[in-house]
């Protein structure tokens, strides 16, 4: 795993996991945060501290697309739309699993092709991808169903189905 770092000194020797809303898992760690140990400069400030990032394969890449926190870059277009809530977390939530589908069939791709693999390697690697692929595939169907529900109970009007529709096609 490579890792994405502003750095002024060894990493420090624990972690803290930061939950985000959008499909990235990383690691934060401060140097504040290590075990006390005997040094011969004690009078470090607050200003020496730094901090250490760890970036999921997905995240690097969801980041290098401009991406922020919850995609919230790619899903204003959903923010400012004049439908209910629930309606628009949906809609994010669909988007986000299409986004998740369409990154796990690349990596398959890449599975594929990368001639560094053992037969053995690539088969273990796939059936996980495949696994990952159906699992994600199968919250997209629910979400979906839970969109149509939401879009009944909230008795939306003829422009703001459509909305909801070229959100869905986008």
């Amino acid at each position: 795993m490579s890792v994405s770092s502003i750095t002024t000194g060894a990493p420090p020797a624990t972690s803290e996991r930061i939950k985000t809303a959008g499909p990235t898992n990383s690691t934060a760690r401060t140097e504040s945060e290590e075990p006390a140990r005997a040094t011969s400069d004690t009078s470090a400030s607050a200003s020496d501290k730094s901090v250490y990032v760890d970036l999921s394969p997905v995240a690097r890449m969801f980041s290098a697309q401009g991406g922020g926190p919850a995609g919230a870059a790619g899903n204003s277009d959903i923010d400012e739309s004049d439908l209910p809530s629930v309606v628009k977390d949906l809609l994010k939530r669909i988007r986000e699993l299409k986004q998740k589908l369409q990154e796990l069939q690349q990596q398959m791709r890449q599975v594929q092709s990368d001639a560094s693999l053992s037969p053995e390697q690539r088969q273990t690697k796939l059936q996980q991808l495949q696994a990952q692929i159906q699992a994600t595939s199968a919250a997209l169907s629910t979400a979906n169903s839970a969109l149509g529900k939401a879009v009944k109970q909230q008795n939306l009007s003829p422009d703001q189905l459509t909305e909801v529709a070229s959100f869905l096609a986008a």
